[in-house]
């Protein structure tokens, strides 16, 4: 359960809120996946008439989703050049949507080859079409500015490019998530005068998606730093390293998983500081300046679950699911 309430300590109950954030097209199915499992719990506590004893998930879970703009295009980067969406809170998908949105769509993404999207890229764009013809998801109202120099040129937006955009967009992008969806979740109505609250961020994210995995660590760092660690339980995270590309993308996704990870692992300081490649310390300096050179090396996440295709079993998983 993502929150819950711990034993009752000297009369005070101590309580973590959760805020989920999902990256890429594997983030939204996570959250299309969680969700409306979530919002029937609290349904079917209300029927039984328990749901006052019990944590309201819907005001201690918030979800939000953040999806690169996948649109194959030469030209410079789109603004906003990624998606900040978070769920509609009066309706929702029934339990087995996702499922039956993702068995038509694997289907056409397999078939349908778009230059500069990868398999899983391809799925996620489509899913997200639908989510929001369908209603379930909305936008975040998020002000973003066109950047002073755009160097993506005549080419389709690289993890470069997105990991820049990722860097000057963060601020905006992490003032709506605080205000929009993690402060909602620690207003308390039944203990007003609770003084220990505290959030833990879960970070859903699937490292072999090229533009998404970029904008991971932009967007932790900068929630964290902004929220600070008193504020912060835990940030827990779940990366995702399996491909299931059908074609020959499949290669391509695995070398984004093993990059992205080599990537996250100097950025939170898992590798020694000599191990940061001068390419990516010079574009965080070029385009973030001394504040984000700073957040370079130190540690980010608390807790690291990486997830790959393979069972315990040793039986691979069919889909992401």
């Amino acid at each position: 359960m993502l929150a819950s309430v711990s034993a009752r300590n000297s009369g005070v109950y101590y309580r973590t809120r959760a805020a989920v954030l999902c990256f890429g097209g594997w983030g939204l199915q996570t959250m299309l996946h969680l969700w409306p499992r979530l919002r029937l719990i609290q349904e079917e506590r209300q029927i039984l008439g328990i749901d006052r004893e019990l944590p309201n998930l819907d005001r201690l879970t918030a979800f939000a989703a953040i999806l690169p703009k996948t649109a194959p295009a030469s030209g410079p980067l789109p603004v906003p050049p990624f998606h900040v969406l978070q769920p509609d809170l009066e309706r929702y998908p029934a339990p087995f949507y996702l499922e039956r949105q993702l068995a038509s769509i694997e289907a056409e993404a397999a078939e349908a080859s778009v230059s500069g999207l990868t398999h899983a890229e391809r799925v996620g764009a489509r899913l997200l079409k639908r989510v929001r013809d369908d209603g379930y998801v909305r936008p975040l109202p998020v002000t973003f500015r066109q950047p002073a120099d755009d160097r993506s040129g005549e080419r389709p937006a690289s993890r470069v490019d997105m990991f820049r955009a990722g860097i000057e967009a963060a601020g905006p992008t992490v003032r709506a998530l605080v205000s929009q969806v993690i402060d909602p979740t620690r207003l308390d109505s039944m203990q007003t005068r609770d003084p220990f609250v505290q959030t833990t961020i879960y970070v859903i994210a699937p490292l072999s998606e090229p533009l998404a995995s970029a904008l991971v660590w932009p967007v932790v760092s900068e929630l964290v730093g902004a929220l600070k660690r008193r504020h912060v339980s835990r940030v827990i995270a779940f990366f995702s390293m399996a491909s299931f590309a059908p074609d020959d993308g499949r290669a391509i996704e695995e070398a984004t998983a093993h990059m992205s990870l080599r990537e996250l692992e100097v950025l939170t300081g898992s590798v020694g500081q000599d191990d940061h490649p001068d390419l990516l310390s010079r574009l965080i300096a070029d385009c973030g300046g001394a504040v984000w050179e700073e957040r370079v090396g130190k540690r980010l996440f608390d807790m690291v679950h990486l997830i790959d295709r393979e069972k315990s079993n040793q039986a691979l998983a069919e889909s992401a699911l």
